[in-house]
């Protein structure tokens, strides 16, 4: 399912709902996408410093690394708008930025999972 266009044969606010339902979503082009990792990502963040989660719900206004950049401990990846204050989500490992699971403009929730870094 992920990475692929939800209900395409429903007309588009139908679409929406059932995928907002099913997961979160981002609107690309038109185009319904879902690039959050599902609940199991989720669950396994607890015991895992390479899955990094926002900390409070917000809006992501920046996103300062790419895909396979390198990222040392302590390093600002993710700026987060909460509460119209800026909050900067750093790395707590060195590695390499395997997955960014967000964009600007993406609203997120408490503990979804932003980017997962590999060693």
């Amino acid at each position: 399912m992920r990475g692929e266009r939800f209900f395409p044969d429903l007309c588009p606010l139908t679409s929406v709902l059932l995928s907002l339902i099913m997961d979160k979503l981002i609107l690309e082009d038109g185009e319904y996408i879902t690039e959050f990792p599902d609940k199991k990502i989720r669950a396994e963040k607890a015991n895992n410093p390479y899955l990094i989660a926002s900390p409070i719900p917000g809006v992501i206004i920046e996103v300062k690394k790419k895909e396979t950049d390198a990222v040392s401990s302590g390093e600002t990846i993710i700026i987060l708008e909460a509460m119209k204050m800026e909050n900067e989500i750093i790395s707590e490992v060195k590695g390499k930025i395997e997955k960014i699971f967000v964009k600007v403009g993406n609203k997120v929730g408490k503990n979804d999972i932003l980017v997962k870094v590999k060693e």
